[in-house]
């Protein structure tokens, strides 16, 4: 009798053994995945910070961008001095492509590509300073024409973009562009009308616009993992 219940006590210690085995395992298990989560939880709150952080700094500089290059067209219209306000478009340019760079996760395009968007970068510039020019001339082809190649420089800056950051769409790049374009050529046109009230609404049209172009390019990090 003594023997069985000694044997009975062995067998129900370890069957209590092994009970509190898997529950210690069980614990385990849970706090580790507890653990991971709480680590990746700063980890996700820290790329959302720099992606909202990208997205104001390139906020703040196409509004700089708007601003200035609305300030060169009409100190060009003006026939003033263009030196200071081309300085800096060019200093606002370098920032720019820097920015864009960063944000490109795609390093074996990011040279080629970022030369390529630099140049379009400018060439829009110089654009917006043709038509300038044309309409100081009153020469209407001269001013359609500059139109029509700001538009070949909004595809073609689309498609930059969508080769440095695949998960913005090429169409929303040079949409928004366009919008860009379209509004510093109204206030070149509103600053040769002397129309005042409607260069300011449209200049802070373009200062605005500059929020949504952002938001094109730096698309929510959710959208732009790969």
């Amino acid at each position: 009798m003594n023997r069985l219940l000694l044997i009975g006590l062995i067998i129900a210690t370890v069957i209590i053994g092994i009970i509190l085995l898997n529950d210690t395992r069980n614990q385990t298990t849970q706090e580790a995945q507890q653990l991971g989560n709480d680590s990746a939880q700063p980890e996700t709150q820290s790329n959302t910070d720099v992606n909202l952080q990208q997205r104001a700094n390139l906020n703040k500089i196409l509004q700089e961008h708007a601003i200035t290059a609305s300030m060169h067209l009409q100190n060009l219209y003006d026939e003033k001095d263009t030196t200071e306000t081309e300085n800096m478009l060019g200093q606002n340019t370098k920032q720019f492509i820097e920015l864009m760079t960063n944000i490109s996760n795609n390093s074996n395009q990011s040279t080629q590509t970022t030369t390529q968007l630099e140049t379009i970068w400018r060439g829009h510039i110089q654009e917006y300073e043709a038509y300038t020019q044309a309409l100081m001339q009153n020469n209407t082809e001269q001013k359609e024409e500059a139109r029509n190649n700001l538009q070949m420089h909004a595809e073609d800056f689309g498609n930059a973009v969508n080769a440095l950051i695949p998960n913005v769409p090429a169409e929303n790049a040079t949409g928004a562009m366009n919008e860009h374009a379209n509004l510093t050529l109204s206030i070149i046109d509103a600053h040769a009308e002397e129309n005042t009230a409607e260069k300011m609404a449209l200049s802070t049209q373009a200062s605005a616009q500059a929020a949504g172009f952002a938001e094109t390019l730096i698309p929510n990090r959710q959208e732009n993992n790969r």
